[in-house]
């Protein structure tokens, strides 16, 4: 097969799923949170696998973070509440009902999982009140899903059965993501949710429904494939024999994410013939379907040992400006540097600055922010969660945002120019805010090739980006007497 069309074909569908999500602008129903959430799995594995532009990195980073917004939403989650009150639910007379609220725990827990994930990717936290309340209330939820196999509740079996593998997947990847905090209350967890599996796939009619299903017992089986603890035996299902074109195309896409970690032989030849069935409906597919799309060609692509993909080429705005960035009413002098002069000596004197020294220099001419703030941030240690060196409340006009000011000190930067490899230094406020600006402060200048990608992504995606350089840098400390 064409690995490059196939890599065309997931650029195209990474465009559709995920520009729909950055531009959502509704407060989402249950199946809204479903395909969002979807999303921001197929966001994680995408920066997980490829190696991505910086801004494409920035872009998909924040479809993660707003799946995790949306699907992990404290208020609505309320403590999990639908776990403690899963063992009610049960006695609910009203079929319906009972399935809606045990899909609400499998959002839930898909909201934690999200979590987790921005956690693995240095952009999110874990240890909240809310997270301690998934792992006690747990039990409740567990002990309930297994009421419904002792009670024979043939209606229930499929959400039950998936609950419990997406409870597994869950707890597992807490453990893969090196937080500690929970570690032994999982591995409790674990071994009651692996008794439950393995107590449920004793049954014979939930065995039956299993092997009747085969995106069900795909995914038990992959999971028990892929995780070092196996959650309960096999289903019995013959892989060899699964004919996918018979199937549904939602259930087909869904069992081929599974059989990728099955049986990688297995899945190519599955994925060569149903390859056509994805490229040829790609206007008709639904979204949901796309997401899960990314995730087989991803698949493929991994197993090929392909990292690269062409430029998605995003289709939306982020402009939150009708105008430039008024520099000179917010660094005092700005106005003054065409008409500066500058020597060799304060040039070096300038690269010679460590960073510290830099920012408080720079603090030190802005207008129009609270001086403790700027203080407070020229001063603030750097850390694996920071969002840029400095992060500003001012208003422009009528529009409240926020400035915030990248660093590069000549100390930093041993090349006499700053090459592309900082961009994501500099785009990485866009993953955070929505109402954003940046100024770049580099005490040497960019190369013609970091300038044109920030003039690029000033036209593509309306970011607001602004840089003073070098000569410029130092003309505007010698102004205010700090050089």
């Amino acid at each position: 097969m064409n690995t490059q069309d196939i890599a065309q074909c997931l650029a195209q569908l990474c465009r559709s799923v995920f520009g729909e999500v950055l531009t959502y602008r509704y407060e989402p129903g249950f199946k809204q949170l479903r395909f969002i959430g979807d999303v921001g799995l197929s966001a994680y594995e995408i920066l997980s696998q490829l190696e991505l532009p910086a801004h494409e990195q920035v872009l998909i980073k924040r479809c993660l973070a707003i799946a995790e917004e949306k699907v992990y939403d404290e208020n609505r989650i309320f403590y999990f509440i639908s776990f403690w009150e899963a063992p009610q639910a049960l006695n609910d007379p009203n079929f319906y009902k009972v399935q809606h609220h045990f899909a609400r725990t499998n959002l839930e827990t898909l909201g934690m999982r999200l979590k987790i994930r921005t956690f693995k990717l240095g952009f999110g936290g874990i240890g909240g009140s809310t997270d301690d309340y998934f792992f006690e209330r747990m039990p409740r939820l567990i002990e309930s899903l297994k009421t419904i196999f002792s009670q024979r509740n043939k209606g229930l079996y499929s959400t039950a059965l998936y609950n419990l593998c997406n409870l597994h997947q869950t707890l597992q990847e807490y453990l893969e993501s090196g937080h500690e905090a929970y570690k032994d209350t999982i591995s409790k967890r674990l071994k009651v949710i692996a008794a439950v599996l393995g107590y449920a796939l004793k049954i014979d009619e939930v065995q039956e429904f299993v092997n009747s299903n085969v995106q069900l017992s795909l995914f038990i089986e992959s999971q028990r494939r892929y995780y070092r603890q196996p959650i309960s035996e096999s289903p019995n299902i013959d892989t060899l024999k699964v004919d996918f074109n018979t199937l549904e195309y939602t259930p087909a896409l869904w069992s081929l994410t599974s059989l990728a970690i099955i049986n990688k032989a297995l899945f190519l030849e599955k994925f060569e013939a149903m390859y056509p069935r994805i490229v040829n409906n790609l206007d008709t597919l639904k979204s949901m379907e796309k997401s899960i799309a990314i995730r087989v060609l991803l698949e493929y692509l991994k197993i090929q040992s392909i990292r690269e993909m062409p430029e998605m080429n995003f289709r939306v705005s982020f402009k939150v400006l009708d105008r430039p960035l008024p520099l000179k009413d917010i660094f005092h002098g700005y106005s003054q540097i065409a008409r500066t002069s500058i020597s060799n000596p304060e040039l070096q004197i300038l690269q010679q600055m460590p960073d510290d020294q830099l920012r408080q220099a720079v603090a030190q001419i802005i207008q129009g922010v609270d001086p403790v703030v700027l203080q407070r941030e020229a001063r603030k240690p750097h850390g694996g969660f920071e969002i840029a060196d400095m992060e500003l409340p001012i208003r422009i006009g009528e529009q409240e945002m926020r400035l915030c000011l990248p660093f590069k000190s000549g100390k930093e930067i041993k090349q006499d120019v700053v090459s592309e490899q900082y961009a994501y230094q500099i785009f990485r406020p866009f993953l955070h805010f929505t109402y954003c600006a940046v100024v770049f402060i580099t005490a040497k200048r960019c190369s013609q090739n970091l300038e044109n990608y920030i003039k690029r992504m000033r036209d593509q995606l309306g970011w607001s980006i602004d840089i003073i350089q070098e000569a410029e840098l130092a003309k505007l400390l010698k102004i205010n007497n700090l050089l």
